[in-house]
């Protein structure tokens, strides 16, 4: 992985010898290389929706598939879009209530729907059927 200064690009040893003290400094357990940091770097840069090739640009990765291995598991973040892209067109007279909380450092999510049960053949929603409440843990 290559960090820049404002002058130039930072090398191997320098970076070696940098790692080694933010990891003293901090106080950490075991001195992080800059090699551990790529499976936090890379989902990262993918959550902020950088493209596999500016990732490995910055990550020296020479191929796709070495950048998708860190990429496999998917962020809470994620998957809180994800669950909102899949819900997001349930129904217009749904309502829906959103409730986030972090919790060692891991979002949260709960959604609350309150739909109503469609025909069992058409697919539409019947007027007179009862209301369904669906409650979403992401």
């Amino acid at each position: 992985m290559y960090w820049y200064s404002s002058t130039c690009v930072l090398g191997k040893n320098t970076l070696n010898e940098m790692m080694k003290k933010i990891s003293d400094r901090a106080g950490l357990s075991r001195v992080y290389t800059n090699h551990c940091i790529r499976s936090t770097t890379v989902p990262n840069l993918v959550d902020n929706g950088h493209t596999i090739e500016e990732i490995k640009a910055v990550t020296g990765h020479c191929s796709n598939d070495s950048v998708s291995w860190y990429t496999k598991h998917i962020s809470e973040k994620r998957k809180i879009n994800v669950s909102h892209s899949l819900t997001a067109g349930l129904h217009q007279d749904s309502t829906k209530t959103e409730v986030f909380t972090v919790s060692h450092e891991k979002v949260v999510s709960s959604q609350t729907y309150s739909i109503r049960q469609p025909d069992c053949h058409s697919g539409e929603e019947r007027s007179q059927s009862p209301i369904i409440l669906v409650t979403v843990a992401t």
